[in-house]
């Protein structure tokens, strides 16, 4: 059923925003070669679904812990979350309680695991997360899950043990309506909400493909495989895949052991049992589960003197430890996962579970949905960029060697559902359309909307991307919708130019089982599959206490705000949030003007109008909606001869021009949302919803569940460091200049 892919390793953007590193992997196609894994070993039921290792992790103080709440001051008031299912929460307002059990909460990956989870709770304090450890112990951890049943708690976030041994409590958990999300090693012996992680099996296929280049050419090859426990084998299948690989090589396996409880001190016993056993020259590369696995064969090889072996490790997931040895040459090399991004995303999605009322049972799912994140191979060519971008080798808040400087976390992003529904489509054969509906294909921005979803697709080659223009025309996106209705697309991706005439199209589309999915300005009134866009309101809020605190003291301060067109105002909700914010302070707003059509040039007329109304020091600041209009109102300032009026500007979203103003000094900052992660992203719900066969309709929403990328404010302090990691930016492909 389910097809394995290589993915484009689109890693990394900064600061709780999301991913890049895109072009560190070609874009080959999958196909059944020495480069690939073949179909028959790959994720389906019949061969158990992907999972990776996580391998115990992170010194906490305790437990249990409560995500920090956010004061009204950061980010505003909550958004107001409505239930959207008969079974959901206001994820917004109602208390809601989370039970995160890891197998154990001992080790520096469990600090990752936490600090990602905290910092996007952060935006919902109403929301407790209890951190549970298992302590390596199955039975402790069902005791664990059957405790989160009694207390009623909303969802369960499980790294499991012993997935034979999990089965019952997760269905107890599952029928009571709590949802179920597994992560790193999966569980592929009964039904649960969703399982998350990286890609066990094509990363283990990988890790022999780049072995076998290393070391071609060399005579009588062998191999050591570290997996992991036994337990974990049906569901953390990396050392299989690499095991498969080799069998089309000339490599020969020495012996394959177990690590019990991924410990480097088990893993240091066994490879100085094989050090023993086999002598200088014999062996040839060793391949590890995880990065602690890989530590203790560097232990025992070391310890052993037998460093002059020249003995090849590869490890897995990018352990900070692993990283330092690759650039330090005692590893080859390993497959990076981005654990930060993997935690940040299983918040959300169970944020996406309860604000629905979804589970497992509810859905009618017949087999675990599969959310796999790419992985790529490191190697020392490419180690200094990856301890660059990874938040868990350069925050000393999670690797406390680290000296700080760094670029950013990223969502590596959602890759590889299954099929889950009597109505869901074979995403990998099943000929596959799907209409992208844009307010406009001119410019900038769109290059990032199309280079995002070409190269998500470009491991989907059954599915066809059809870009349409409605060239801010209300009357032709109507049209375009409805012609994808009439001729059968499978999904529509749609970025609304007028949210009330799209109404009737929209809801036609949802009735005909066409998963709508809107991007950027929501479409608040009718009820479409999902909306995913960069948080609108909060953006505004923080945008207006960046500009408060920036001139804090001043005397007579005042605003204009230059806001989307009208038409957008219900769904596009920044300039509504920055106004908010202001009336909290002493701030004057002076004029709020929709700009039409988003335009520079618009921007430009409505800014110069305000110049010549207002005179020099009349104007302490001016919030603007878009990249595009805060460069209209750059422009008019400059024209008009006031640059020296000190008048500060503030954009939103983060494109390149609004970051060469930042770093110049004629804007104060922007709030950064990576539209290349948010339309990737895009891509591979769209692939869940036409996978599971759900839409608006079969789900039973009646509210469309919104999910919103984190953003973040960026000032001259750190400006380069956004242009440094954003793929909009710095990309050629995207931004000629």
């Amino acid at each position: 059923m389910m097809k394995s892919v290589k993915i484009i390793a689109m890693l990394l953007v900064a600061v709780m925003a999301l991913g890049m590193l895109a072009g560190c992997e070609s874009a080959e196609k999958p196909g059944i070669t020495s480069e690939q894994p073949p179909a028959g070993n790959v994720n389906s039921p019949a061969n158990s679904p992907a999972g990776t290792t996580g391998g115990g992790g992170g010194e906490t103080s305790g437990n249990e812990s409560s995500a920090p709440a956010a004061s009204t001051g950061d980010d505003g008031p909550a958004a107001g979350g409505v239930p959207v299912a008969s079974g959901g929460k206001d994820i917004y307002n109602d208390p809601i309680k989370i039970s995160v059990i890891s197998i154990s909460t001992a080790g520096q990956v469990n600090r990752v695991y936490q600090l990602a989870l905290n910092e996007q709770a952060v935006r919902f304090p109403n929301v407790t997360l209890d951190y549970k450890d298992a302590e390596y112990n199955p039975n402790k951890q069902i005791t664990l899950i059957e405790e989160a049943i009694t207390q009623g708690y909303d969802a369960i976030f499980l790294e499991c043990m012993d997935p034979v041994a999990v089965v019952d409590a997760i269905e107890r958990a599952e029928q009571a309506g709590i949802p179920v999300i597994t992560t790193n090693a999966a569980q592929p012996f009964c039904v649960n909400t969703l399982h998350i992680a990286g890609a066990d099996y094509s990363s283990g296929w990988k890790g022999g493909q780049e072995l076998d280049k290393l070391t071609k050419g060399m005579s009588n090859r062998t191999a050591i495989v570290l997996d992991c426990p036994a337990a974990f084998k049906p569901g953390a299948r990396m050392g299989t895949g690499f095991e498969d690989y080799i069998e089309t090589t000339d490599i020969k396996k020495l012996e394959a052991i177990g690590i019990e409880n991924w410990s480097a001190d088990n893993a240091q016993i066994a490879m100085s049992n094989m050090l023993t056993k086999y002598r200088s020259g014999e062996i040839t590369m060793v391949y590890c589960a995880s990065g602690d696995i890989a530590l203790g064969a560097m232990n025992a090889i070391e310890q052993a003197g037998r460093g002059g072996d020249g003995i090849l490790i590869w490890g897995f997931m990018g352990y900070p430890n692993e990283l330092e040895a690759i650039k330090s040459g005692k590893m080859a090399g390993t497959m990076f996962s981005d654990t930060y991004a993997q935690y940040s995303a299983l918040f959300y999605y169970g944020m996406y579970f309860i604000a629905t009322g979804l589970t497992s049972v509810t859905a009618g799912f017949n087999v675990t949905p599969i959310v796999e994140q790419p992985m790529m191979p490191v190697t020392i060519a490419n180690v200094d960029q990856i301890m660059a971008v990874s938040r868990w080798y350069y925050d000393p808040a999670v690797n406390p060697g680290a000296g700080g400087a760094g670029g950013g976390e990223g969502l590596s992003n959602v890759v590889n559902t299954i099929s889950a529904l009597p109505g869901g489509k074979d995403i990998y054969n099943d000929q596959i359309k799907i209409s992208v509906i844009s307010i406009s294909t001119a410019g900038q921005v769109n290059r990032v909307y199309q280079l995002a979803l070409n190269e998500q697709a470009v491991r989907f080659p059954n599915v066809v991307l059809e870009f349409k223009d409605a060239e801010y025309n209300p009357n032709k996106q109507i049209t375009l919708i409805e012609e994808a209705v009439t001729q059968g697309y499978d999904a529509i991706f749609l970025e609304c130019m007028d949210p009330v005439a799209v109404v009737d199209a929209i809801e036609k589309a949802e009735r005909a089982g066409i998963p709508v999915i809107t991007t950027n300005a929501a479409q608040p009134f009718c009820v479409n599959s999902l909306h995913i866009a960069g948080a609108d309101y909060s953006s505004g809020w923080k945008g207006g206490k960046e500009l408060d605190e920036l001139t804090k003291g001043m005397p007579n301060r005042t605003a204009i705000v230059l806001d989307c067109p009208a038409a957008f105002k219900p769904g596009a909700r920044m300039g509504t949030g920055f106004e908010d914010y202001i009336e909290t302070t002493d701030i004057k707003k002076l004029e709020a003007i929709g700009i039409e059509n988003w335009s520079a040039d618009n921007a430009q007329i409505a800014m110069s109008n305000m110049l010549a109304k207002y005179s020099s020091g009349e104007i302490t600041m001016v919030y603007c909606a878009s990249g595009d209009i805060a460069l209209g109102a750059m422009n008019a300032i400059e024209q008009a001869g006031r640059g020296g009026d000190g008048i500060l500007i503030w954009g939103f979203m983060g494109y390149p021009n609004e970051l060469d103003a930042i770093k110049s000094g004629k804007m104060a900052g922007t709030m950064f949302s990576d539209t290349y992660v948010q339309y990737s992203t895009l891509f591979y719900y769209g692939m869940f919803f036409i996978a599971t066969g759900l839409t608006a309709v079969t789900a039973g929403f009646n509210a469309t569940p919104i999910v919103e990328q984190p953003m973040i404010p960026v000032t001259k302090a750190n400006v380069e460091q956004i242009m440094a990691v954003s793929r909009w930016y710095y990309d050629p492909a995207i931004n000629p200049q």
